[in-house]
């Protein structure tokens, strides 16, 4: 089910830093298969809440409480954290 998926895609997960503050996610799965988001955890030197983007379209932030789904995408600032949920096969800018 889609415990197995997540960690399936949790295994085969790749993050590679593009430049400051953008980062690709991928994997090798099938995306019909493996449409689970996953979470990054990134780190930042500056407070206040970030602009986060993947693909191009900025995330909505979202306060801490459980996931309502397997494939949403949104973003929780916390002090130094920034926690970004998508879907993989997405590049992720931090502003």
């Amino acid at each position: 089910g889609p415990l197995y998926a997540y960690r399936k895609l949790r295994d085969a997960a790749e993050v590679r830093e593009l430049g400051p503050g953008r980062f690709e996610v991928r994997h090798s799965l099938d995306p019909k298969v493996y449409a689970t988001s996953i979470t990054l955890a990134f780190e930042r030197a500056s407070g206040g809440t970030p602009d986060v983007f993947a693909n191009g379209r900025r995330l909505a932030q979202r306060p801490p409480m459980p996931a309502d789904g397997w494939d949403a995408e949104y973003f929780r600032a916390e002090g130094a954290n920034v926690y970004v949920t998508v879907r993989p096969n997405a590049v992720i800018e931090i502003r």
